[in-house]
């Protein structure tokens, strides 16, 4: 070192100016480097704390709804759709995209799922009890719960009940509606009666019955 260091001055440069040089050269490729690193890190991080923000916000807004009844998976992730992406910039809060935001309703709700909060089988329990109490046929009750649950295999266990149990629910239904039934109903009456029970979501098959 200390050759280089003669033959350097022999050539006549400064080698405590050089030294000093290369010190500052180093220290300021050291803070370009840094502030590299920081101006490139910080979108990242904020991007994580908007999300975890959004996910929290997301189960906050689940958990209320949960408290007041069940919800079905597809009926409890469409509310969140429309209560925290009404508008574009409620998006724009949370500087996500639609597919993002999408993402983390599904991440939301499977959440809910593991933690107990929401079960599609306690949903379609509530429900298709609610609505045969009401004297409602398999066929409404289907279409209700499809709006709102995608656990069609949970539904047609629910709605597993012999034809019987159906035709007594029917009588129940005409009596409590028209009171007593026994005896021969004129033509237009049965029709009347009978569409009363369509529109109950009673199938054809299963009217026909009642009126033999």
């Amino acid at each position: 070192m200390k050759k280089a260091e003669d033959f350097l001055a022999q050539l006549g440069v400064d080698t405590e100016r050089l030294d000093a040089t290369e010190k500052s050269s180093s220290q300021k490729d050291s803070i370009l480097e840094a502030s590299w690193d920081e101006d490139f890190l910080q979108p990242f991080d904020g991007k994580q704390a908007q999300t975890a923000q959004l996910q929290q916000d997301l189960q906050n807004r689940a958990l209320r709804l949960l408290s007041q009844r069940e919800h079905g998976d597809l009926e409890l992730v469409s509310k969140l759709r429309k209560k925290m992406a009404a508008n574009v910039e409620q998006l724009q809060k949370y500087a996500v995209s639609e597919e993002e935001f999408h993402e983390q309703l599904q991440a939301c709700l499977l959440c809910c799922q593991e933690n107990n909060w929401q079960s599609d089988e306690r949903y379609l329990e509530q429900l298709v009890n609610s609505l045969l109490t009401k004297g409602n046929g398999p066929m409404k009750i289907r279409q209700k719960a499809r709006m709102n649950s995608s656990r069609s295999d949970l539904l047609d266990a629910f709605l597993d009940l012999d034809s019987s149990d159906w035709l007594a629910l029917m009588k129940d239904v005409l009596e409590k509606k028209y009171g007593d039934s026994e005896g021969r109903l004129a033509p237009k009456e049965q029709a009347k009666r009978m569409r009363f029970l369509q529109n109950r979501g009673f199938s054809p098959d299963l009217i026909w019955r009642v009126f033999r």
